[in-house]
């Protein structure tokens, strides 16, 4: 029997006090059609592989417009918006949607001493799950987790940006993703999330309508979790901070992490939804060589032809095939085996359906024997 998922999708307040409605264009983004074959085409990456709508056209004020664009004397109503309440909000509108361990806030700060119970509160949520024999499923949880730092000046456009990503992904949703501020304190000194008034204190560096969203550490935290690695600086260690998140908080399922010089014209919703249904059809055959490219339509012609062309290049030779043992960690029983020893036409389909472990912009690559600097 097909899973279908449990609850019932449940509108959710926008910053105005009222019910959002999604086919509402004045409390999202709106967009025309246009006739795009004059346009060039994208130099990486396409939308035909994504299966987006290339048709879809913006400008500043249908993409921003909802966001502040354009507003003239209206400061004082996104003062007077608190994202991170209405998140919260939304999340309770949609409860019987989602697990009930994983309805909870997120911490304030990634101080290791926070620790303590999260493996309890892990594993209470899966027997939750697995005690009940229902075909219905909970929709899993995402926090959008966006980096951002202790001084950092918030422009109107950076404003524009944030208030989109939380409405189109969150409150429009009915809470099926979190947005999170991960602001690196740096060297600075943070107080324990007991200290609420220095948290208080802390949380001005921030916009008004932002400073509920943030949780804060440093260099000392992340020296803490990793004393046994030598650089602690965010910017070399870009996904220490993330880990610690995801390990302090796990009322989350899945992750997804942005510099805040990244931008996205179109929805946001369509867009991550679209990044994982093409991860999740990707066979690991041959994956792992893959992710080294930068795909170039123009070079490989479309998706299917890249990947064969891939395909071709590896006959005859050595392919990562299943879990690859590295010094000093032990895999557990999660990691998925091979369903054959060694690689053979039948084993296309092994991966195709399920969901990605990891998905990244840009490509992954064994950086030994490179003159990539940090190696």
């Amino acid at each position: 029997m097909e899973n279908t998922w449990r609850g019932t999708y449940q509108q959710c307040v926008g910053t105005n006090g009222s019910v959002l409605d999604r086919t509402n264009a004045e409390t999202t983004m709106k967009g025309f059609r246009w006739n795009q074959s004059e346009f060039p085409a994208p130099i990486f990456g396409s939308y035909e592989a994504w299966n987006l709508d290339r048709s879809i056209c913006v400008d500043r004020y249908s993409r921003y417009a909802a966001y502040g664009y354009a507003e003239e004397g209206k400061k004082a109503q996104w003062e007077d918006v608190n994202w991170a309440t209405l998140q919260q909000d939304c999340l309770q509108r949609n409860a019987d949607r989602y697990q009930h361990s994983n309805i909870r806030e997120k911490t304030w700060t990634l101080h290791r001493e926070q620790d303590k119970g999260t493996d309890e509160h892990r594993l209470s949520g899966e027997k939750t799950e697995t005690d009940r024999n229902n075909t219905a499923i909970f929709n899993p949880r995402t926090a959008v987790v966006l980096r951002t730092w202790l001084d950092m000046e918030y422009t109107e456009d950076d404003l524009y940006y944030i208030r989109s990503i939380i409405m189109e992904l969150s409150l429009l949703s009915g809470a099926e993703y979190e947005v999170i501020l991960l602001v690196d304190a740096k060297n600075a000194e943070l107080p324990y999330p007991t200290d609420k008034a220095g948290l208080d204190s802390l949380k001005k560096s921030l916009p008004l309508e932002l400073q509920d969203l943030a949780v804060f550490f440093n260099s000392k935290m992340l020296e803490d979790w990793y004393p046994k690695i030598n650089v602690h600086q965010a910017i070399l260690q870009y996904f220490q901070p993330l880990q610690i998140f995801s390990r302090l908080n796990p009322q989350y399922d899945l992750f997804w992490q942005f510099e805040m010089d990244s931008r996205y014209t179109g929805h946001f919703y369509n867009f991550l939804q679209q990044a994982t249904a093409f991860a999740k059809q990707q066979p690991r055959k041959n994956l792992w060589e893959r992710n080294p490219y930068f795909y170039i339509p123009a070079v490989h012609g479309s998706w299917e032809n890249f990947t064969d062309q891939v395909d071709r290049s590896m006959t005859g030779l050595h392919s990562i095939w299943g879990p690859q043992p590295a010094k000093g960690i032990e895999l557990g029983n999660e990691a998925p085996e091979p369903p054959r020893p060694d690689l053979d036409d039948n084993s296309w389909s092994w991966g195709v359906g399920e969901e990605a472990d990891v998905i990244t912009w840009l490509p992954q690559f064994d950086p030994q024997h490179t003159y990539w600097p940090i190696c």
